[in-house]
């Protein structure tokens, strides 16, 4: 028998809404960035 333990799915499921939480912040944080600094022009 060559059973894998399983991972729970809860932590797979934590990680991966941290880790993409994590990046649309700091892709929130450098749209700012640019925006401030002048870089980008901003449509409202």
């Amino acid at each position: 028998m060559t059973e894998i333990m399983p991972v729970p799915r809860k932590i797979i499921l934590l990680s991966y809404q941290q880790g993409a939480k994590r990046s649309y912040f700091l892709y929130q944080l450098n749209e700012l960035l640019l925006i401030s600094r002048g870089d980008l022009p901003v449509y409202l």
